[in-house]
This record gives C-alpha cells, sequence and structure tokens, in this order.
C-alpha cells in the first residue's frame, strides 16, 4: 500500500487554492492536503505536523516566502509565484527551495511530477550533507586522537622526571632536617654558627616549607593534563574499549566541568550526586554521553532569552540501577519530532548539527545494557534519563582488552628481584626524551633502545635472546603493526614478549591489530607502577623458560663436605 503523501499549502488566495486542489484531485495517488491562509496558521502546523513536500505562496500578504523556507526547512519546499523570474527562481533554490512553479502552467501531472521531484533532490541533499558531517566527524576525531598522541609523549617522561625529583625533594628535605639536627646538638659555639649560618644562606625553611608545596602542585597539574588527554580521547571515539568501576559522581562532576565553558553563558548549573551508586562501563564512552546531553541542553535554550534557566544533573540509585538525569529549562521538543530523535542523521540544527550525537549516545548506552528515556514539554524544557546498571549488579561485564594488573611498587624494587637475572630488554620508541625515561625506569636491566623499528629488527636478527620488548605502537617509519609481522618471520619465539605503548593514535588498521593483541596494550604516560608489572611477568617467563645453569659437581661437593676435606674433580 502506497503511503498517502503528506502536504502543506500556503497560500492566501482561494483560486490559488482551487487550482491546487484541482490539479491534486485530477491525479491518482494518495494525498493529504492541508491548506494554511496565512504565516501564523504555517508556522503551527510546520510546529505540529511531519510534511513531505510544503508549497508556498510566494505573495503571502504580511508574510516572509523565504522565512517559511527556512522554518519548512525539514521538508521539500516549492515556491508559487504569478509569473515567471529568473532572479526570483534562483534566490528560491539558494533559500533552499526544490523547485519553483508558475502558477499558469500548473497541471494534475505536472504538479504531482514536481512534488516528488522536490521530495527526490531534498533527500539527496541531505544524504550529501550527512556524508559531509560524517566524514568532518571521523576527521575530527582523528585529529582530536592525534594531539592526545602528541600530548601523551611529553607528558610520559615529565611525569616520569616528577617521580625521580619527588623522591630527590624528599632527600633535600632530609638533609635540611639532619643538618639543623647537628646544629641543634653541636656544643661547638663557632661550628653550631657555621651550620645556622649556612642553612640561612640557603633559605632552608623556605625549601623546606616550599618544595613539597610545589610537587604537589606540579603533580596536579600533571593530572590536569592526563584528564584532557582523557577527554580529548573521549572526544575522538577512538580507541579500544575499557570497563572498569566508574565513581558516578565523579564522571557527572568532569562531564559537567568539560561543558561548563558552554553552559554559564545560558544557565545555571546544579549538580545533585547525593544518592550516586557506583557503575561498570567505558568511562570515555560515558563521559562522551553526558557530555552530549549537556551540551544539548544548552543549545536548547535560546541565547537572547533574558529570562533565568535551568541545567540540572541529577544522579539516583533505584533497585540496583543508577539513573542518571538532565534537565533544561529550554524550548522543548515538539512531540511529532520526539520518536525520531535517536534515528542517525535526524536534527533540528540543520548546518549545526549532525543527526549523529543523540544515535551515538543511544547506541553506548545499549552497549553498557542501559537504557535512554526522553521527556519534553514545549516551552517548558526537556529531561533526559540515562539509566544503567549498577557495579556490583553488572549479570555481564563489557568485554575489554587485557591490561596489567596495577600495583603501588617504588622505581627500582621487585618482588621477583632476588631470585631473578638481569634482563635483556629492547625498547622501541621514536621519541629519545620517553627513551632517556625507560633508561631511568629500568636502569636494574640490561637495555638495548633504539628510535626505528628498522634497527630493533636488525638487533633481533644479530640476537633474538631478548626476555622482553617494549615497543611504541604509532611509529613513522616502522608501526606495531609491521613490526610484529616482521617479528613473525624473524624470530617467532619473541612474539609473547612484545608489549605495546600507545600515546593514543588509533588508525583503523591499529585499531583492527590491537583488538588481536593477547599482550597487555600500556597507555602512556607510562609510569613504574604499570611497567613493574610487565617486568615481573617477563621475569617470571625467564625463570620458566631459562632456569639457572647446574652447580658444578665439585661445587657441590664443596658445599656440603667437611672443610677439611679435599676433593677432586675427577
Amino acid at each position: 500500500m502506497v503511503r498517502s503523501l503528506r502536504l502543506l499549502l500556503i497560500e492566501h488566495d482561494e483560486g490559488g487554492r482551487r487550482a491546487i486542489r484541482a490539479a491534486i484531485a485530477a491525479s491518482e495517488e494518495p494525498v493529504t492536503l492541508i491548506e494554511a491562509l496565512d504565516e501564523a496558521a504555517a508556522e503551527r502546523q510546520l510546529a505540529s505536523t511531519d510534511f513531505d513536500c510544503v508549497l508556498i505562496d510566494a505573495t503571502l500578504p504580511g508574510g516572509d516566502p523565504f522565512r517559511l523556507l527556512e522554518r519548512a526547512s525539514r521538508a521539500a519546499t516549492i515556491l508559487l509565484t504569478h509569473q515567471a523570474d529568473r532572479n526570483a527562481a534562483e534566490r528560491a533554490l539558494q533559500r533552499g527551495a526544490q523547485d519553483y512553479l508558475v502558477r499558469s502552467t500548473i497541471h494534475a501531472g505536472m504538479l504531482l511530477r514536481s512534488i516528488r521531484y522536490a521530495i527526490e533532490r531534498k533527500r539527496a541533499t541531505e544524504l550529501r550533507v550527512q556524508l559531509q558531517h560524517s566524514d568532518r566527524l571521523a576527521s575530527l576525531g582523528q585529529l582530536a586522537a592525534s594531539v592526545a598522541h602528541e600530548i601523551n609523549n611529553p607528558v610520559t617522561y615529565v611525569a616520569s622526571n616528577l617521580d625521580f625529583l619527588h623522591q630527590d625533594l624528599a632527600q633535600i628535605c632530609g638533609l635540611i632536617t639532619d643538618l639543623r639536627a647537628m646544629a641543634a646538638t653541636e656544643a661547638s659555639p663557632e661550628r653550631k654558627s657555621a651550620l645556622e649560618q649556612l642553612l640561612k644562606r640557603h633559605e632552608a625553611d623556605r625549601l623546606e616549607r616550599d618544595l613539597p608545596t610545589l610537587r604537589d602542585e606540579n603533580a596536579a597539574g600533571l593530572q590536569r593534563i592526563v584528564a584532557i588527554v582523557k577527554k580529548l580521547r573521549s572526544f575522538s571515539r577512538i580507541g579500544p574499549s575499557v570497563t572498569e568501576n566508574i565513581d558516578t559522581a565523579e564522571l557527572v562532576v568532569s562531564a559537567c566541568q568539560m561543558a561548563e565553558h558552554e553552559i554559564r553563558h545560558r544557565a545555571r548549573l546544579r549538580i545533585d550526586v547525593a544518592q550516586a551508586a557506583p557503575i561498570q562501563g567505558d568511562r570515555g564512552e560515558l563521559h562522551q554521553v553526558l557530555t552530549n546531553l549537556l551540551l544539548n541542553a544548552v543549545q536548547a535554550i535560546p541565547g537572547d532569552d533574558q529570562h533565568p534557566h535551568e541545567i540540572k544533573v541529577a544522579v539516583k540509585a533505584h533497585h540496583g540501577r543508577v539513573r542518571i538525569s538532565v534537565s533544561d529549562t529550554g524550548v522543548g521538543i515538539p512531540p511529532h519530532v520526539l520518536p525520531k530523535i535517536f534515528e542517525p542523521f535526524f536534527t533540528t540544527k540543520q548546518e549545526q548539527g549532525t543527526g549523529l550525537g543523540l544515535a551515538i549516545c543511544a547506541e553506548i548506552v545499549k552497549k553498557h545494557g542501559g537504557t535512554i528515556e526522553v521527556e519534553s514539554e514545549l516551552g517548558r524544557g526537556t529531561t533526559f534519563t540515562v539509566n544503567l546498571l549498577a557495579a556490583q549488579t553488572r549479570e555481564r561485564p563489557l568485554e575489554a582488552p587485557m591490561v596489567p594488573e596495577v600495583r603501588s611498587v617504588e622505581p627500582g624494587t621487585d618482588d621477583l628481584a632476588h631470585v631473578a637475572p638481569r634482563l635483556r630488554l629492547l625498547v622501541i620508541d621514536d621519541e629519545a626524551m620517553i627513551l632517556k625515561t625507560y633508561r631511568r625506569l629500568l636502569k636494574d636491566h640490561d637495555l638495548q633502545l633504539v628510535d626505528c623499528g628498522r634497527e630493533a629488527l636488525r638487533l633481533i636478527g644479530e640476537d633474538p635472546d631478548f626476555d622482553g620488548i617494549l615497543c611504541d605502537l604509532m611509529m613513522p617509519d616502522l608501526d606495531g603493526c609491521s613490526f610484529h609481522r616482521q617479528v613473525a618471520e624473524l624470530a617467532p619465539e619473541l612474539l609473547p614478549r612484545i608489549v605495546f605503548c600507545t600515546g593514543g593514535a588509533f588508525t583503523p588498521r591499529a585499531l583492527e591489530f590491537v583488538a588481536t593483541l593477547t599482550t597487555p596494550l600500556l597507555e602512556k604516560p607510562i609510569g613504574w607502577p604499570a611497567l613493574s608489572q610487565i617486568v615481573a611477568q617477563w621475569r617470571r617467563e625467564r625463570l620458566l623458560r631459562r632456569p639457572y645453569p647446574e652447580v658444578p659437581p665439585a661445587v657441590q661437593l664443596k658445599a656440603i663436605s667437611n672443610p677439611g676435606l679435599e676433593v677432586r674433580k675427577v
């Protein structure tokens, strides 16, 4: 059964309306025709109903046909005029109309053909715009991932250097304390005075007071950079999914901070996380959902509205679920639009919208075993509610790539250090400063540091006896995927000992490769706690793979014989 075409005719003249009715009646196609005599009536119809095509009188008294073209932009539009005017026709097409008809030429077959043509042209235009938006979104996501990668590399060695500086600062403060104690107990007045002058000259009081503060401020600043990079990676929608227990209150506050700059210009923000319970899932993806809902709430509030507006984010735990609601006091969503808002590429923002934001949000929530609901009232506002399972009641965890267990271990220490020998390690990274970081972190092992994959392959070809290999995933000359493939041909026994590191720039090829890995993937910035777990695993594997050489019999006999007994080796 053919669906009836829904047409809106905006026409003030009864003769003009009668002619259109006659042309439609003469056709055999099912058509539902609604008529509006003026601009106000037309706007009411456009706000309450979806139309396939809108026919607009170019000479509507007291109305602006080009403004109506913009209001009717979700439908195909045709401008009706009494005489041919090339300039007016071009202007109409530039403003969004799909066709331009002179009334005297309209007849039954031609009118319906023009309507069908306008509808198809509108669909083709929308598809082209959708593809352009998709391409821009993908490019923007890749750009965000690349920026995150470039920031992560220097953050890696800055974070490592700060760890070592923290230890050095502790020693400096300890030295000051010891010098002050020596001065207090010194019996010689001259030496006591000399120590006190020494402490004063080097501003020991200020150093002891300020150094811990500077250390903590630097650490806090670095954590902010790391958090920003994580947000960039969340925005990029690129990278492997990582499942973890999430503090819902912290997640909500972080998303609000991300959108705060946009919110504060249009509304007051209220946050209620008193009843927040933990959830389990991918932090970046859920952060993306909340940020998108907050930005949608901002965009629903008119920028020039003088009335006070509010955006509220609330979290409630209810029967094993966590309900996160984002409410605004904006313009609301028309009832006929509500069923479509989660459809890909559906948007009411025209050129400013991609029509993908809410569709992606719905897909992410569904992936996490949850639901997303919306309630809206025109002129009163909208509330989106995300329902997720609380962490302790989740029936099935999301699949996540293998990551090392992280424990707090001091740099240079390991629980197998007293039984395992030094490891022979190969480290590959195109950042010279990161190689220096690895040299400090792995100072107790025999290292081969190289800045390109091809040099690493040459070393493996000469002597493949490496206990472990750390390799950057994204390198200019030979990336991790290609390096892994060539090692499989050159020395396949090394594959289980390769651990890749990444700063977050995942190409589609790299994503496909990462999905096949059975070894851990370390994310930059890489600190000693995570790295120590990798080293410990390599130690265990070496002990199983290459036990220590047997002790010569003569040595065994000497160890168990009487000291005075001479033993000869036979």
